[in-house]
């Protein structure tokens, strides 16, 4: 999964883009000159001067090998080199033009289908109001949205986007962290009456913990108090797949769980879950939004995005990344 477009491909893919425009511009600036018969007319519509445009048009002279205009105190006028130059300049811009067009009428288009890969604890609280809320503004959207726990890989299988929290796997496409998530240890009062409750990291091993899967079977847990990283050994008896499992494990007095603080937060206000070890710091998990490629986002992806940006921003426990929080700037 790469996070960053980087290394040498980047780079080549950079520069092949840079020489095209460069191409193009060369090619406007020559197309202008004859159209407009002079060198100084040309720099006068393109907003560049007279020597810049000469020196544009000589470094085309180079790349194609053939003198192109003929310069005389009338203006310029092209070669035989230069007319052959010019009609397949005209055919490049005009495709250029109509590429541009297409784009643009792709980025604003907000018909089409959107499939969406979403993790089970952002599916109903984040994902399903946010997708609803969209189709009732916009109800020639077509969006299939597949709550899932597995790594999908967005390319491979033909995804528009997925939304993970916590670890991403190694599927292709762009990843973008946009959120981190507060958590929280929780159990029932009734459990911890007949348990016991922890007064540090160190007693937390005497409850049974409820695992989620991606967690693997690790032998401890991360803390911090007072700023310092402690590990904190746990004793896994149950293990689940899906948060939603967790949850009712917890409910039922199973033991005690490590979930995102929006997903128990009404559970911790009417007092049917309590908080373990509230004075330690749990490490939250990051949230990210991936995509095929790195470039640009269609119109309709750009209000789903905007529209999950602000549903984080009103949840209890859910902090933007800078860039998440420029994004909605933006898009005010």
């Amino acid at each position: 999964m790469e996070i960053q477009g980087s290394g040498a491909y980047l780079e080549y893919k950079q520069d092949l883009w840079g020489r095209h425009m460069d191409l193009l511009n060369s090619l406007e600036s020559f197309v202008c000159a004859l159209d407009e018969g002079s060198l100084s007319a040309a720099a006068r519509r393109l907003g560049k001067t007279q020597p810049a445009i000469s020196q544009i048009i000589a470094a085309l002279e180079k790349q194609t090998g053939s003198a192109l205009i003929h310069r005389s105190a009338r203006g310029v006028t092209p070669t035989r080199a230069g007319d052959i130059v010019y009609k397949h300049a005209m055919v490049i811009l005009e495709h250029n033009r109509a590429m541009i067009a297409d784009l643009e009428a792709l980025g604003s288009d907000l018909e089409g289908p959107m499939r969406i890969s979403v993790s089970f604890a952002l599916g109903n609280a984040v994902v399903s109001p946010v997708v609803l809320s969209l189709r009732e503004s916009h109800p020639e959207l077509r969006i299939t949205v597949r709550n899932e726990d597995r790594f999908v890989d967005v390319v491979r299988e033909g995804y528009d986007l997925a939304i993970r929290i916590g670890s991403l796997g190694d599927g292709s496409g762009h990843a973008r962290r946009i959120a981190t998530v507060d958590v929280v240890l929780v159990a029932t009062p009734d459990y911890l009456d007949r348990k016991g409750r922890p007064a540090n990291h160190e007693t937390l091993n005497s409850l049974d913990h409820i695992q989620y899967r991606d967690e693997l079977s690790r032998p401890s847990m991360p803390l911090f108090l007072n700023g310092q990283a402690v590990d904190a050994r746990v004793r896994p008896t149950f293990v689940a797949d899906n948060p939603n499992y967790m949850m009712s494990a917890v409910e039922s007095g199973v033991g005690f769980a490590r979930l995102p603080k929006f997903f128990v937060e009404k559970q911790l206000k009417d007092s049917t879950l309590e908080q373990l070890l509230p004075h330690y710091e749990v490490p939250g998990k990051p949230v990210y939004l991936i995509r095929p490629t790195s470039g640009p986002v269609p119109r309709r992806f750009e209000l789903f995005i905007d529209r999950l940006l602000s549903k984080f921003a009103e949840l209890p426990g859910v902090s933007l990344t800078q860039s998440a929080k420029q994004t909605r700037l933006e898009s005010a």
